[in-house]
């Protein structure tokens, strides 16, 4: 969790974070109330700009209750933040997801034992 569950002065309700294993970050998320998805957006895209995506799209849950699947998404040269309404995994809740863009080769694959 981070010290300050906040995105745009408006309380989070959890979030996550993933460093690297060279400490650097590579991801995190903050979930929020759906509720307060409008107030969010108004605050962050003056500072963000437009979006590079931007959907609207109605999700549907296994019981046929539908739910606004809004999303925003920002590129970035270090990375793309996702603002949501309702969460990839969890329609109670909205995220705030930013991934880290990692441009570095991949690291080579063992092809032969003598490699492992």
């Amino acid at each position: 969790m981070f010290a300050k569950n906040e995105v745009a002065g408006i309380t989070a309700r959890g979030s996550d974070v993933i460093f690297r294993k060279d400490g650097k970050l590579d991801w995190f998320s903050i979930k929020i109330d759906p509720s307060d998805y409008d107030e969010i957006l108004r605050v962050i895209r003056p500072i963000y700009g437009d979006p590079c995506l931007e959907e609207h799209k109605t999700l549907q849950n296994a019981f046929g209750a539908t739910f606004a699947g809004d999303e925003m998404r920002w590129c970035f040269s270090q990375g793309n933040l996702s603002f949501r309404r309702h969460a990839k995994d969890n329609a109670t809740r909205g995220e705030f997801e930013f991934f880290v863009r990692d441009d570095s080769p991949p690291s080579p694959v063992p092809t032969t034992a003598s490699e492992l």
